[in-house]
């Protein structure tokens, strides 16, 4: 995983929180596919018996053509468990600086970007603004946007 750096960042990774788990079941979903049709690709018997077809090359162009399909299937399945695993660290990351939080902070910071769990409601939610919360929880407008903007900094600087 590569850090954020910038507030910006910082806020991107808050707003994907919940869709992390999501993304990684499509990511698992791809390598399940990439075996399966690793699995489809049956060579016959290639009898490679020393005839002049370059070094270390199967003479058989169709067996040439499933290794390399193999190979790009191999491919896939890596950068999607590298992705995984970066995808699976970003929410790691989430869940412990945000529960670092003073508890309006993080209601802030969960109001304001990270938003509900629940798929369902996910579908239907669209980002408050930082009046309705302010009015939710009690504070200015004003108050609620110098705040969020205050601990997406220190987000950032957590990770200097």
């Amino acid at each position: 995983m590569e850090e954020p750096k910038t507030p910006e960042q910082v806020r991107i990774l808050l707003e994907k929180y919940h869709d992390i788990p999501a993304m990684i079941a499509e990511e698992n979903a791809v390598i399940r596919h990439c075996e399966e049709q690793m699995q489809a690709i049956t060579l016959s018997g290639v009898c490679v018996n020393g005839l002049p077809s370059g070094k270390g090359k199967i003479s058989d162009p169709t067996a040439n053509m499933a290794q390399g399909q193999a190979v790009e299937y191999e491919r896939e399945i890596r950068i999607c468990k590298a992705r995984i695993a970066d995808l699976r660290l970003e929410r790691m990351w989430v869940y412990e600086h945000v529960r670092c939080l003073s508890r309006i902070d993080e209601r802030i910071i969960r109001l304001k970007y990270i938003g509900p769990a629940d798929p369902v409601r996910r579908e239907k939610w669209r980002q408050p603004t930082f009046f309705e919360i302010g009015r939710k929880i009690g504070y200015s407008e004003g108050w609620v946007k110098q705040k969020a903007h205050k601990i997406l900094i220190s987000l950032v600087k957590t990770l200097r």
